[in-house]
């Protein structure tokens, strides 16, 4: 589709110069309610690419805390990915503990009970939550 192509290439020439900063805009796009999912799909490639896992990592905690943070599939889904990455998961461990946030808590309970092979995870994350 037309609309998917042009979202892709802004997407591309959003992150040419991909900083920190942009992260936290990206992570705001995310939404269930969309006519092409892949453009959420893209998202999180995009995100996933950025070079310093321990940054992306930490901005998405900090947007968890953020009072217009929406839960979604597509968030859920790449909690879910970093879940599945040894080092990515060690961060999340480490940062989670600076972390207070109910969003937050909403997202690991969500995982936990639709995902059976993340639920010792979610357990030892909700109990590193503030």
């Amino acid at each position: 589709p037309e609309d998917l192509v042009k979202f892709e290439g802004l997407l591309e020439e959003y992150i040419q110069d991909f900083d920190k900063s942009k992260i936290r805009k990206l992570l705001s796009l995310f939404s269930d309610d969309v006519e092409f999912h892949e453009g959420m799909w893209s998202l999180i490639h995009v995100i996933e690419t950025y070079p310093n896992d321990k940054e992306y990592i930490s901005e998405i905690l900090d947007w968890t805390q953020n009072d217009s943070f929406k839960n979604s599939f597509y968030i859920e889904t790449l909690f879910t990915r970093i879940l599945n990455h040894r080092n990515c998961y060690r961060i999340l461990q480490s940062k989670i503990k600076e972390v207070a946030s109910v969003n937050l808590k909403e997202v690991l309970l969500s995982l936990k009970e639709y995902s059976e092979d993340h639920a010792l995870q979610c357990d030892e994350l909700l109990s590193l939550l503030k």
